[in-house]
């Protein structure tokens, strides 16, 4: 009798045990729990933070290349303007882009960041393309998304993708830039024209000013032009009434800017770019909504 209740008081406690140990392994109590993408410690838990698997990207989550593509795909059909996405993980997030077409033209070339958390780790980009250099040989044409390394400046981490680019819906435009060669005694306020393409969709004056602020064609470059506009500027918005054209730009616009010949010439720049359209017959330059001290030389 004994022995019996011996046995029958020994099972309830190692059923207890066991039922205690349960709930402390399943109910999450002491340890650490997954709320809105964060780890929070749930009692005291004894193990250390996770560092990953709560709405972060592991590992295997990140992309096998340095550079991925999202969009466009290989074989899409694009007409300007177009975006190119996808993540990087390059040195200081700077990617290049680079479109060719079936005869080798170079038809834009330009720079992009990928918005990294912190070195090392992969980040977004996006890259707006509305503009060419030049209509392409034929609607094929090769988008090369790259890195040039830091060690020798050669391309690396390179995609390349083969799509057909609608230049039906295309038309070219003019923007101006300086020109030593053709102004040998520096006037400062005469620039001179260069083509470039934008989409017939939309305002030929926003897409001439997306142009001007872009990047300028090295091939332009070698035959003397170039351009008195910071890197990073950008047009903030614009309007057209009774002829008269405002342009309102961000403040990279101003940085750096010394002397009167410079400010002279991004004044130019922008108002001939302007006045190539008919529609247009007075230009007031504005940055960040402010006109009277503004491009001080």
């Amino acid at each position: 009798m004994k022995k019996q209740t011996v046995f029958y008081v020994a099972t309830v406690v190692l059923v207890i045990l066991v039922v205690v140990a349960s709930v402390k392994i399943f109910s999450q109590e002491d340890d650490w729990v997954c709320q809105n993408g964060q780890w929070v410690n749930h009692g005291a838990p004894s193990s250390p933070k996770p560092g990953s698997g709560c709405g972060l990207p592991t590992p295997s989550d990140e992309p096998k290349e340095n550079i991925s593509v999202d969009s466009p795909k290989a074989g899409a059909e694009l007409s300007l303007p177009f975006s190119v996405k996808g993540q990087a993980r390059v040195f200081e997030n700077t990617i290049n882009f680079k479109i060719k077409d079936s005869e080798n033209n170079v038809l834009y070339e330009g720079i992009g960041m990928a918005q990294a958390p912190d070195m090392g780790k992969f980040g977004p980009f996006e890259k707006e393309i509305s503009y060419l250099y030049q209509k392409p040989a034929g609607n094929e044409v090769i988008i090369e998304i790259f890195e040039l390394s830091a060690k020798d400046g050669s391309v690396i981490n390179l995609v390349s993708l083969p799509v057909k680019l609608d230049i039906e819906t295309a038309r070219t435009i003019k923007v101006f830039y300086l020109n030593n060669s053709l102004d040998p005694e520096i006037s400062c306020n005469k620039v001179f024209p260069v083509e470039r393409v934008i989409s017939q969709n939309g305002s030929p004056i926003e897409g001439a000013l997306k142009a001007l602020v872009g990047e300028i064609n090295p091939a332009d470059v070698e035959k003397g032009y170039d351009t008195n506009l910071n890197f990073g500027v950008f047009v903030k918005k614009w309007s057209l009434k009774d002829g008269v054209a405002r342009v309102d730009f961000n403040e990279a616009l101003e940085q750096g800017v010394g002397g009167s010949c410079k400010v002279a010439t991004i004044r130019a720049q922008i108002t001939e770019t302007l006045k190539q359209f008919s529609s247009v017959k007075e230009v007031i330059i504005s940055i960040d909504d402010r006109t009277e001290d503004i491009l001080q030389p």
